[in-house]
């Protein structure tokens, strides 16, 4: 095991990540979103990443598979870039104003499980860079194919424990999950996350996981996964099956899926075939009440 200044274990969706750096300049922020999800630094890893400082830009021209940006905000501004550079994953942000950051990128080198991140601050005299490790975006674009490497999915989605049961919730933006999150925890149900969760396949299983989110701290979750429903909204409360191809093309684009590689992507949609093949989909038309919850409850 590898012993430095600055050593953290995470376990996330049951895969242990380890963060390095041999930095004094850097220090990891365990009271972040990874508050809750440390790990013995013992437990052998997953995949091990070493962060470390740097004055200039790591990767500067280069043809990006990717490239993506938020909407203009008041909270935090930035563009991130995807490439595939000889058989490893670059994942590069550039922040606009981020209090201590410039840049960040990382290297991947999946199939040995290590990667490097290279922090670029906005001074070159900073004293001490405090970062979550997991930091937005890169946090969500590094889970993406650290979870995909080891078989599994990231899904646009709100999850719920209830009565021993999982349900996941997804859709488009803006179409209900996170109501359909709180209108289920008012009725007593344990939150995975209202945004985004994590499926594993594990033996006959397909598990659901929560996964560390961006500004605020979660406790893990993590459940047998019962059923999908693609929410839409109705004037009337309804449940509809979908079955094969159907159920498959309705629930795919809200997996999330940044891959620019053929294997990667064959594996990407073998990961959600195998799902689909172990948990039923159903359409659930609803209004934002109480009823919905009963609705589905019914059903087990």
């Amino acid at each position: 095991m590898c012993i430095g200044i600055n050593l953290l274990a995470l376990n996330v969706a049951d895969l242990v990540i380890k963060f390095f750096s041999q930095s004094k300049k850097i220090e990891f922020d365990i009271e972040s979103s990874v508050l809750h999800y440390k790990e013995n630094d013992d437990v052998p890893e997953d995949f091990f990443l070493e962060y470390s400082l740097s004055d200039t830009p790591f990767i500067q021209d280069a043809d990006w598979s990717f490239v993506g940006k938020p909407d203009k905000n008041s909270f935090l501004n930035y563009s991130w870039y995807i490439l595939n550079e000889k058989d490893k994953v670059v994942i590069k942000v550039e922040y606009e104003d981020h209090i201590q950051l410039k840049e960040i990128t990382a290297v991947l080198d999946l199939k040995k499980g290590k990667g490097v991140v290279a922090v670029v601050p906005l001074s070159g005299n900073v004293d001490v860079v405090k970062i979550d490790p997991l930091i937005h975006p890169l946090g969500s674009l590094l889970l993406l194919y650290l979870v995909h490497q080891k078989g599994g999915l990231l899904m646009h989605a709100s999850g719920i424990v209830d009565q021993g049961n999982a349900y996941v919730f997804t859709g488009v933006s803006g179409i209900g999950k996170s109501t359909m999150c709180r209108l289920w925890k008012e009725c007593g149900a344990r939150a995975v996350n209202d945004d985004r969760v994590v499926l594993r396949l594990q033996g006959d299983d397909v598990i659901v996981y929560n996964n560390p989110m961006p500004y605020y701290a979660q406790f893990p979750v993590q459940s047998t996964l019962n059923k999908i429903f693609l929410l839409k909204q109705s004037p009337e409360n309804y449940i509809k099956p979908l079955k094969g191809v159907f159920a498959y093309s309705r629930v795919l684009g809200n997996f999330i899926q940044q891959f620019y590689d053929k294997d990667m992507i064959r594996q990407h949609l073998e990961y959600i075939e195998k799902v689909l093949l172990k948990v039923e989909v159903y359409e659930l038309g609803f209004k934002p009440d109480y009823d919905i919850v009963k609705l589905v409850r019914a059903m087990d």
